[in-house]
């Protein structure tokens, strides 16, 4: 009896060590990947791939159309609505997109005027920071933010504002980001951060 305890105390240690080189296995190739996908993510800007329009307006209306109810706020109208600012050459907005190898996996844009019945001197904006559900968690969004920061310093913007529904600063607060004032926009609490770029 005592030698059939000892064999299966044995065999739990076994299935126990297993389990804890299979969760390191796991780990260790999950931050691999993660490398790779960073090491191979190339951003550009939209006006390069004006075929894209549709996909990054596609993402940012299902994302949060729900905020303009209006009726005439439709896929189509927001579609062209981008593509007339970027064919026309504007200083702003400033879209980027992130590709993971030739997938488009992220976009983010540097903008003018959000807010702006609560801000009305303040110009330049972070905003539409979207990646897709796929390739979340792997650098995407964090490497999109500090293009547009460089994006807003090639352009002699000092400072730049954003908002998120993530109240304690999220990954922007990670980025250096400072709340400036909490506030009711359309309904939703949010945030208002800032950061001095220069």
């Amino acid at each position: 009896m005592g030698i059939a305890v000892a064999w299966f105390y044995l065999y739990l240690q076994k299935v126990r060590r297993t389990d804890q080189l299979e969760k390191q296995w796991r780990t260790h190739s999950q931050r691999a990947t993660t490398h790779f996908i960073f090491f191979i993510m190339n951003i550009e800007n939209l006006n390069k791939h004006p075929q894209l329009i549709s996909t990054v307006v596609t993402w940012w209306f299902n994302e949060w159309s729900h905020l303009n109810p209006d009726p005439t706020n439709t896929l189509e109208k927001a579609i062209s609505s981008l593509r007339a600012k970027l064919s026309n050459n504007e200083f702003l907005p400033h879209v980027l997109v992130a590709f993971d190898d030739k997938q488009v996996v992220g976009v983010a844009s540097l903008k003018l005027h959000e807010l702006y019945e609560h801000f009305p001197k303040t110009p330049y904006w972070l905003g539409s920071v979207y990646v897709d559900e796929p390739a979340r968690g792997a650098g995407v969004a964090s490497t999109l933010v500090r293009e547009i920061e460089q994006a807003a310093i090639d352009r002699n913007i000092s400072t730049l504002h954003l908002t998120t529904e993530q109240l304690d600063g999220g990954l922007y607060k990670r980025l250096g980001w400072k709340p400036v004032t909490t506030l009711i926009d359309r309904g939703d609490e949010v945030l208002v951060m800032n950061k001095h770029l220069v």
